[in-house]
C-alpha cells in the first residue's frame, strides 16, 4: 500500500515580492508607474489599478524599521486623476511602455 503522507509535496508560502529583483521596485522622477493595492483592507485600496508619474521622492526612517532600505522611499505620485499621493515601493509597479 502507497503511504501519501510521505509522497505528497508539502505546501509553501513564496513571498513573491521578495523575489523580485530589488533595480525593479526603485523608481526615479518621471517614471510612470501602476498602484497595486490588492487588499481590500487597506485604506489606500482606493487607488489600485490607477496610473500616474513619479514626480517627488521623499524620504524617512522606516528602512532602519523594518532593515529594507528602500523602506525609507516615499514616492508621491500624480495619479492620471489629477489628485497627489504618496506610496512606498511595495505599492507601485512598473508600467512599461508597449
Amino acid at each position: 500500500m502507497l503511504d501519501t503522507a510521505r509522497t505528497r509535496p508539502k505546501a509553501i508560502k513564496i513571498d513573491f515580492i521578495s523575489l523580485v529583483p530589488c533595480w525593479i521596485m526603485v523608481f526615479e522622477i518621471g517614471d510612470r508607474v501602476r498602484v497595486d493595492i490588492p487588499n481590500k483592507s487597506d485604506p489606500d485600496f482606493r487607488f489600485h489599478g490607477e496610473y500616474g508619474e513619479v514626480t517627488e521622492i521623499l524620504s524617512d526612517d522606516a528602512g532602519l524599521e523594518t532593515g529594507d532600505e528602500r523602506d525609507s522611499d516615499i514616492y508621491r505620485v500624480q495619479l492620471d486623476s489629477g489628485q497627489s499621493t504618496d506610496f512606498r515601493w511595495r505599492d507601485l509597479r512598473p508600467v512599461s511602455d508597449a
